[in-house]
């Protein structure tokens, strides 16, 4: 992430090299070693012909002034993350490197420029081939250019959600065109641009957590695959803490001032790019070069603040400490009860189908911040009714019942759901003593079977595959349950 509205030294990568100082470790991050920039897709070799002019030719190149330090707060997608990579110096000598991406190449506005189904089908999909395609390319390219580095893999944050208490006179600026107030504020407008914006905050919560399961799940798989340690860092944000939430707020929303320096400076460069680039825009700009000046302008929106960089730095520290300072015992620990064992964290650790090739990959289970369980539903005798879901999960995996919603769907958009639990206090995999589930009743005139696999930190736990049988039955609930040693 580039920092939008943020200066240097207050950016969550050099935030994080001085709470590493503070600590007593040595490490350093020169300015020409920071190269993102805002609006980065991951891309590939085959994409950077057909970005390499343009926009981004005018703020690399072109018109070098004192403000030239904040031309990557407009957003582009050139220079690729994919080429980033490859255009670091001396990659051998590189330790630590910090990298994200992806959610660019979905498309941050897919929740409000899909409705409902198209969504569910449309940006589902497209999660899902971002991930498998590019992420995995740039995995790849990441694992072979820096055969030294200690790769941290930054996931993304909830930055709206239905608990984001939006004023009204907010709606447009946060949603643009899609929601008009018009000038006369009937309540049949306002009603329907209520239900717009309400339909857009699950939309956007959805986004992001699809994106955070695809994402930890890739590198769960990728680390397995290619023996390596590649972290997946949690943001640590919590949904309250997006806009207009009820915590503390750790991105920027509409009335907050981002830094000064950093919102002259992007004005200088979103007017050069958007509204008087004489040689790009024949003509006076058009409409949509003004919208498009206007989004510029306020591009810090939704980002972390000064709040969210520290957060975030604090994550990848504690994140990054462990790895360093790797203690087996500890790992082992935070794995299995009992007598410390090896051979009993591997019985644990029993995947079907990616499992642990490295040592220290078993520091990616000992702290658990991500729970996931996947559902899917095979009707066999029934009217194929989605509502024959439940609406959330009931679960107990060591420490008592958890209600999770069924918050998004799965490869397929009727009958595959996930339920996603981000953990935020200390828990390890040792308190993760068995998996159960309970179900409402289910009409014993349907015969269904139900694929269930619980996740933990991208990787697969446990998987089972469960008919009506194998349930204990009472008059209002289901229950089954798997005990984990």
């Amino acid at each position: 992430m580039w920092g939008q509205g943020l200066r240097q030294e207050q950016k969550y990568a050099f935030k994080l090299v001085e709470w590493l100082k503070a600590r007593g470790y040595g490490y350093e991050l020169d300015p020409k070693d920071f190269i993102p920039h805002s609006g980065a897709i991951i891309g590939d070799r085959s994409q950077e012909a057909l970005n390499s002019e343009g926009l981004p030719t005018l703020l690399s190149e072109k018109h070098r002034n004192g403000y030239a330090k904040f031309s990557p707060e407009v957003p582009t997608d050139y220079p690729s993350i994919y080429k980033q990579v490859g255009d670091l110096p001396h990659p051998e000598t590189v330790e630590l490197l910090i990298m994200n991406g992806g959610m660019n190449d979905v498309g941050m506005n897919t929740p409000v420029e899909e409705e409902g189904r198209d969504f569910n089908i449309v940006v589902h999909q497209k999660i899902r081939e971002v991930v498998k395609t590019r992420l995995q390319r740039l995995l790849e390219h990441a694992h072979a250019t820096f055969p030294n580095a200690q790769i941290m893999y930054i996931g993304y944050y909830p930055a709206l959600g239905p608990q984001s208490q939006i004023p009204l006179e907010y709606y447009q600026l946060i949603f643009g065109s899609s929601v008009l107030l018009g000038t006369i504020f009937s309540p049949f407008i306002i009603g329907a641009a209520v239900e717009k914006v309400e339909t857009t905050k699950k939309q956007a919560l959805e986004l992001y957590q699809a994106f955070h399961v695809h994402a930890c799940q890739k590198v769960a798989e990728f680390n397995s695959e290619h023996r390596a340690n590649v972290l997946f860092c949690h943001s640590g944000f919590k949904q309250e803490n997006a806009i207009f939430g009820r915590g503390e707020p750790l991105v920027f929303g509409p009335g907050d001032d981002c830094d000064p320096e950093v919102f002259e400076g992007r004005g200088v460069y979103c007017k050069l790019a958007f509204e008087v680039d004489a040689d790009r825009l024949a003509n006076e700009p058009t409409d949509i070069d003004a919208q498009h000046y206007a989004t510029c302008t306020q591009a810090y929106l939704l980002h972390p603040n000064v709040a969210g960089a520290n957060q975030y730095a604090k994550t990848m520290g504690e994140n990054l400490t462990r790895t360093v300072e790797f203690s087996l015992r500890e790992a082992l620990t935070e794995v299995t009860q009992g007598p410390l064992s090896i051979r009993k964290a591997t019985q644990k650790l029993r995947f079907k189908q990616y499992g642990v090739t490295n040592i220290k990959q078993l520091l990616h289970f000992g702290r658990v911040h991500t729970l996931y369980v996947q559902y899917d539903l095979n009707i066999r005798v029934a009217p194929s009714d989605p509502d024959i879901f439940p609406k959330d999960g009931l679960f107990d995996f060591g420490w008592g019942k958890e209600r999770i919603p069924l918050a998004f769907t799965g490869p397929n958009a009727l009958h595959s759901k996930y339920a996603l639990l981000e953990i935020f206090e200390k828990r390890t995999l040792s308190e993760i003593i068995q998996f159960q589930v309970f179900l409402p009743a289910i009409p014993s005139t349907i015969n269904f079977s139900l694929s269930l696999v619980l996740y933990v930190n991208g990787y697969e736990l446990t998987r089972t595959f469960l008919e009506p049988k194998d349930f204990t039955k009472t008059r209002s609930q289901w229950t089954w349950k798997e005990v984990i040693q």
